[in-house]
This record gives structure tokens, sequence and C-alpha cells, in this order.
């Protein structure tokens, strides 16, 4: 059946009914496209790429795009013996709305065809809130192009690739960065121009550092009196103390290629410097080039009525990991829920991006009034000075008598800084206001139904039907939130297991930012240390428990770089299965 005699089979159904039948059904359509719009909007792992038909000369972009509530695992990609990865990028979403975490990733990769023929990507997997998405598969067809390649199938060895004069460097940008300050770690895969080889290296562990995302970008450029074809590698990095620390080497993953000169990186040092003394008042440990900007959505507002204050800070640095500024407070005006919501992204091999705070405000008496300026100090490693950034006040009439607010507005919450971020979340943030508007406004209204009830209830029934949607969508994820919670200590055992062939330091760090991110629903690693503990204390546990989780996670981290004494590896995994224990028994009184 075509789709234009479905559409018309449809029509003439609807048609030929009575008049309050034709009325059921064309709600019920209605209900079913509102129903499957929300669906598609709510895909957890969407897979697409911008071509189907290329040459050996094109590239293929990749793009990978998951959404859930806090878990994102890195998607699995395939085999791909027909394409050489060229290039890659990630980019990370999160926001926080009622304290409902959302967040979203986008990976990239941009494929470059080294065979003909009609090839297939199989179904991409991704785990996302511990429940497994695999995508469809992907038909491409590749046809010759004029650069040489491989044949296919073939895949290179070390003997090739050392007789082809392939080599590999690694350097940092700045060697001796602040504690804070980005630096691009680069490694440069080097390989004759006129080849096109597909070759998978390892990085080295990024200890020490908060890790951002790493890009591939690919290029020519002449070197040794010939051109060769460069694949680089560039990862941002943040250093968290101050001191030395030695990246390790990067390695192509080629069975001997570790013990062939030129087929992997030396070391690289890096000397982070600490942050000049004195500190301003009030400076939080931010560091990079910021921009600070507020606003209201209204300047004139009635009594019991709510406007939204937004605070934007954006620019270049550890943009996830910016603490939040410290908000104004005016007497007689209730603040709700603070949320953040922060989006970056690496851009000419810097970490760019921006989070945006908003809280809802209602006034509670009449009258102008002034939001007073926010202030937010910053560290700017270019010009080696602290920075104070100060908004402009902004004015507010107020009209109207004054009135009690409800008692179900929420205090103010303490905002925490966050890793990984996301997309904004309009919808969630307007039906917010209006159901603040409804509660502040409170009051009684009587409402008159006419004598044919039926015909009324019958429009009434597309909202209803709407509005039973979402609150279903809402209350299953919820829901889903209190697993992660409950499966924990259940998941801290089983890495445990499964991880036993891991040196006992990093199996001990994995396992233990693991339960905490499990408990505390949202992802931690790679997040500063000081911020690590904020949350924990922001979630009641006691001051000697945070503590000593603090120094666990210190010697942790120390001790990937040493090695551990003799007895000391079986009791570092003793001491972290201990003190997970205990926190698993004191967050299940």
């Amino acid at each position: 059946m075509t789709v234009f005699s479905y559409r018309y089979s449809v029509i003439s159904i609807v048609i030929s009914r009575p008049l309050w039948i034709r009325v059921l059904l064309i709600l019920g359509l209605v209900w079913l496209l509102l129903a499957g719009t929300v669906q598609a909007q709510d895909e957890p792992l969407v897979v697409t790429v911008d071509r189907t038909e290329v040459t050996t000369d094109d590239t293929v972009t990749l793009t990978i795009t998951l959404s859930g509530g806090g878990g994102l695992d890195a998607p699995e990609l395939p085999d791909l013996p027909a394409f050489a990865l060229v290039g890659r990028s990630q980019s990370t979403q999160m926001s926080i709305v009622n304290g409902v975490i959302s967040t979203g990733a986008t990976y990239t990769y941009r494929l470059q065809p080294v065979q003909t023929g009609t090839v297939e990507i199989a179904g991409i997997t991704a785990v996302i809130d511990g429940q497994s998405y695999t995508a469809d598969s992907i038909t491409i067809t590749i046809t010759a192009g004029v650069r040489p390649t491989l044949p296919p199938g073939v895949d290179p060895d070390v003997a090739q690739l050392t007789s082809l004069g392939m080599f590999m460097e690694a350097l940092v940008d700045n060697p001796t960065p602040y504690v804070g300050e980005q630096i691009l770690y680069s490694v440069r895969i080097l390989h004759p121009s006129n080849t096109v080889l597909y070759v998978p290296y390892q990085l080295p562990n990024f200890g020490g550092f908060w890790s951002q995302g790493t890009s591939e970008t690919t290029y020519v450029e002449p070197r040794q009196g010939r051109n060769l074809r460069v694949i680089d590698v560039a990862t941002v990095l943040f250093p968290q103390a101050a001191g030395e620390t030695v990246i390790g080497a990067a390695t192509l993953d080629l069975p001997g290629a570790e013990a062939v000169d030129g087929l992997h990186t030396e070391p690289v040092t890096v000397q982070a410097r600490p942050l000049p003394e004195p500190q301003p008042a009030g400076f939080s440990g931010s560091v990079g080039q910021l921009e600070l900007k507020t606003a209201v959505d209204k300047n004139t507002v009635a009594v019991g009525e709510a406007i939204k204050l937004q605070v934007l800070l954006s620019g270049a640095g550890n943009i996830p990991a910016l603490a939040a500024p410290e908000l104004p407070t005016m007497p007689g005006w209730r603040a709700f829920d603070l949320t953040q919501q922060t989006e970056s992204e690496t851009r000419n091999g810097r970490l760019v991006g921006a989070r945006l705070y908003e809280q809802i405000w209602v006034p509670e008496t009449g009258g102008d009034v002034v939001i007073p300026a926010v202030e937010y100090s910053y560290f700017d490693p270019q010009s080696e000075s602290y920075q104070t950034l100060r908004s402009e006040p902004i004015p507010i009439t107020v009209t109207g008598e004054a009135v009690a607010v409800a008692e179900t507005a929420v205090p103010v919450a303490t905002a925490v800084a966050v890793a990984e971020a996301p997309a904004a979340e309009p919808v969630a943030d307007q039906s917010a206001v209006r159901g603040l508007k409804e509660a502040a406004l409170g009051g009684k209204t009587a409402v008159v139904f006419p004598v044919r009830l039926g015909y009324w209830l019958l429009w009434l029934l597309p909202p209803l039907l709407v509005g039973g949607w979402v609150g279903w969508e809402r209350w299953q994820a919820a829901q889903a939130a209190v697993p992660r919670r409950k499966r924990a200590f259940a998941n801290a055992q089983r890495r445990l297991k499964e991880g036993a062939q891991l040196p006992p330091e990093e199996l001990s760090q994995r396992v233990l930012l693991g339960y905490l991110s499990d408990k505390l629903e949202q992802p931690i690693a790679g997040l500063p240390q000081q911020t690590q503990l904020a949350l924990l204390q922001a979630q009641g546990l006691a001051d000697e428990r945070v503590a000593q989780v603090g120094d666990l996670l210190r010697r942790l981290e120390t001790e990937r770089f040493a090695p551990l004494p003799n007895g000391g590896e079986a009791a570092i995994v003793a001491e972290t299965r201990q003190l997970v224990e205990a926190l698993e028994g004191i967050w299940e009184r």
C-alpha cells in the first residue's frame, strides 16, 4: 500500500463515522503523533554518516550521539578493516534541572576508505544508564580513487612500517604551565604521504591531569626532504597539582612495536607551577580566560510571579570543572533550586565552552529593587594575574501588594561544579516557571461547565493524555536513577573480580571512583579532588570519612607513578574494599 492510499484510507474511515466517533479518532491520532514525537526526542543512541557513496580519496564522517541520565559509557566501534581512522573528536553536555541530571555526548570519527567494494559498518553498541543499546548497521559503497592504498585485508606489521620510514614523536605546547592551566599533549605519527595506513596506537596514562577530550587531524608536511603524512593526536590536559609529572610513552598498538626505535615516543616531563600568592578573596580555583554575563527574563514582575536569573560563564579553560559563582540574595524574595547546564568542545586545540546557572526568584513585596552585581574571580595564565569579573546590576520593578509565597518552594541549594557537559532543557524550565506561578498565586477559582459536559471532556482529553505521557516519562526517569544507587556496591564487587589483572593501584582507583559515581549518580572521575570531596560533603558524609576518601585517592594517584613495597599490592586493594564496605554501611542506614 502506498503512502497516499494509506492516508486516503485513514481519512475515509474518519469521515464515514458519526461525529462523536470522528472526534475520538482524531484525538487518538493526535495523541499518537505527540507520543511518537516525545519518544523520538528521547532516542538514547543515534548513529549517522554524512555519505554512503565515496571513493578512496574521500572521507566519511561517522557521528555517534548519546543521551541519558548520567551514565554514559564510550561507544564500542566494530572492526573497520575497510577504513583508516584519520580524525576523531568528542564533545559532552550536562544539565541539572530540579536535581535531575541529563547528559549527552557526541563522538565524531573521520574515516578514510582503504579498499573498494560494498562494506558494512556493523551495529555500534553503547551502554547508557546501565542498559546496552545497538544501532542499525550502515552500508557504504566505496569506489577506487587515484591515491595508492594497501591491498584489501592487508594489515601493516612492524617490519613493513620500519621499511616505510614511519616514526612517532610526542610533545606538549607548554611544559611549565600553572596548576589548572590548559596544555596540549600531541602524539604525531608520520609516514610517506603516498600511502594510506590504518595503524592503531596506544596513548599513555594521564595520571595527575584532568584529561578533557582527544582529537585527531591529518595533514601533509615536508620533513627530511620529502612529504610526510602526519596523524596528529592531540589531548587537552589540565595539571591538578604543582610539581613534576612525567607523561609516559605512546606506542603503536602492534606486537613488537615497543622494542623498535621510532615506533614509540619518548616520555614528556611537565613541571606545573603553583598559582601565585596572595590569592584574592572569593577565588575558588578557576583558571583560564573567562567572561561573565547576567540577565533576567523580565524586568517588570508582579508580586508572587516568578522571574528567572541567568548567570553565564564562558570562555577558554576547564569549563566542566568551573566553580559556581556566588549568587546574590535579596530580602523579600524567595529563591528556588539553582540549575546548571554545561557545554564544552575542543576548538583549535583549546577547550572552550560555557556554563549557565539559572535560578527562579519570586518577590513577596512590591517596589523597585536592584539585583546586585555578580562577581567572579579567576586566574589568567596568559597575563599571569588574577582577574575579577563584575556584572551590571539589574533593576527590577515589582507591582502589587505583599503576598505569602507558597511553602512548596525549595530552599536554595549549594551549587557544586560537575564534569562532562550538555544541552539546555527549555521545556522543563518553562514548565517549572508555570508551576511556580500557580503555586505563588494560589487562590481558588470557580469553574462553571456547560450542560454538555462530555463536549468539554473531549476537548480536555488531548492535554490530559499528553500530560499523562510526560508524567509517565518523568516517573520512568526518576525510577531509572534508583537502581544505580542500589547496585553501587554490587558494581564495586564486580569491578574487583573483573579487574584482577590490572595494577593494584589502578584497580583500587577504578573501584573507589566507580562506587562513588554510582552513589552520587554522576561521573566524578577526572574532577578536581576538592570538587569530589565537596560532592561527598553535600551528601552529608561525615568529615572524617570524607578525609579518609581524600587520603586514599591521593595515595592511589601518587602510587601509580612509584613502585609499591612488597605486600603493598594486596594491602591497597584490601584497604579500598574495606572503605567501600564502610561507606555502604553508612549510606544504607
